[in-house]
């Protein structure tokens, strides 16, 4: 197991996130023969992908069932084969396959891939022969939708790993003739340094998984975060002349009903895969992905929303996003500079007190090496010090009445603060 701290949503350099400008032959090359070709070729894919998948879908009018006989032939298989060409003609000449011999459906109908690093996630799929996981959304898409029913991909409503979606994949648990389901447990896209958070939802239904680790050669990598298609990523990956990609399959994992619950059968995972990839682990999650879209939209370096939302949730029950994004909001109101860190200056301003009046205070927060306050220790020091649930300072009891509780230590030293404001 691997345990650390290398941030999942960093950037990588600035110098390596562009497309290289053409100084070179090979980049010259690569513009004005690879990238047509490929493009063209994609197109070619497409059509092609369609077709099988309508050939797959004649006289069904639901895709309830698993697909077999000449519909696994032509939609399954046949769109699989196309893609795996595809790849070739697009740079990837070997994909590699390693590990031991995927299981078949029959003894473990879920892949758990990772890390989910870039759009490349969502070819794989068509690669194992694998149904999909798609918002439902996805169906709406021409062409797409239709490849997707022909693999009779796994669809959510909303938000990932809806109850309806996790009683989908137990009800084809129960049946046999279903493709194994592929799942990518990152809810979001990192730079693959660290596999974030597993939602325990998905394994409840606490059946075997062979987890699947994907890397992929450096030319092919994302040096975006949480985007699911890159256009820089895009246009290296069509003309650059050569990719890798590496797909091991490791041992299934059996859970131990009797023994463990979810959360210990999902750490197992988990641990397996960062073991295999050689990375760290750590409790980031979506909501570090939606704080960081706050800090942005606030003003703020977008890494000053990554806290490891869900080590924070362990400790504190009463931690939800709302409560999250509402404290980053007043630790925006004291970062008058707006670095993403809160200096002793910055806290008496606030707070309208000299430095040696506000220094007490600003002491009972835990500080970095530079004696400054990051967001998440100002968020963890608040929740550390209210009694319960983060509240405004409103009369709790609604028209019954009742009493005004102080959210956190600088309500309880400036309750009529413009920290609400």
């Amino acid at each position: 197991m691997h345990e650390g701290y290398s941030n999942p949503f960093s950037p990588y350099s600035k110098a390596m996130r562009y497309v290289p400008v053409l100084r070179c032959p090979m980049c010259i090359f690569g513009v004005t023969v690879l990238l047509p070709f490929r493009l063209i070729t994609i197109t070619i894919a497409l059509a092609v992908c369609y077709v099988f998948a309508k050939i797959g879908l004649i006289n069904t009018k639901h895709v309830k069932k698993p697909p077999t006989g000449w519909r696994n032939a032509i939609a399954v298989r046949g769109i699989s084969f196309v893609v795996w060409i595809t790849m070739f003609f697009c740079g990837f000449y070997r994909i590699k396959i390693k590990g031991v011999r995927p299981a078949g459906s029959y003894v473990t109908p879920v892949y758990v891939a990772a890390p989910r690093s870039n759009f490349l996630n969502a070819l794989l799929p068509f690669l194992l022969r694998a149904s999909p996981v798609y918002n439902q959304n996805v169906r709406r898409i021409p062409i797409i939708g239709s490849i997707s029913k022909a693999m009779r991909a796994v669809l959510y409503k909303g938000k990932h790993y809806t109850p309806e979606m996790v009683e989908d994949m137990n009800r084809r648990k129960r049946e046999t003739g279903w493709l194994p389901i592929l799942i990518f447990p990152e809810e979001v896209y990192t730079n693959g340094a660290t596999l974030i958070h597993f939602p325990t939802e998905l394994f409840q239904i606490m059946t075997p998984v062979q987890p699947v680790a994907i890397s992929y050669s450096s030319s092919a990598k994302s040096r975006t975060v949480n985007q699911s298609i890159s256009i820089c990523l895009l246009l290296r990956i069509l003309c650059r002349f050569k990719h890798s990609i590496t797909i091991k399959y490791l041992d299934v994992v059996y859970p131990d009903t009797g023994n463990e619950n979810a959360i210990e059968f999902t750490r197992r995972v988990r641990d397996k895969l960062a073991d295999s990839l050689g990375v760290y682990t750590s409790e980031h999650s979506k909501e570090d992905i939606q704080l960081m879209t706050s800090a942005r939209r606030l003003g703020l370096p977008p890494l000053t929303g990554v806290v490891e939302f869900m080590a924070l949730k362990k400790e504190f029950d009463s931690l939800t996003l709302e409560i999250a994004e509402k404290e980053l909001v007043r630790f925006c109101q004291i970062d008058r500079r707006s670095r993403g860190c809160i200096s002793l200056v910055d806290f008496a301003h606030f707070l309208k007190e000299t430095t040696s009046q506000a220094n007490s205070l600003f002491k009972n927060y835990k500080l970095d090496d530079n004696g400054c306050l990051s967001f998440r220790n100002f968020l963890e020091g608040n929740l550390g010090q209210s009694s319960g649930p983060l509240l405004s300072p409103i009369e709790e009891g609604g028209e019954k009445g009742g009493r005004k509780r102080p959210t956190n230590m600088l309500i309880q030293r400036h309750s009529k603060s413009e920290i609400y404001n």
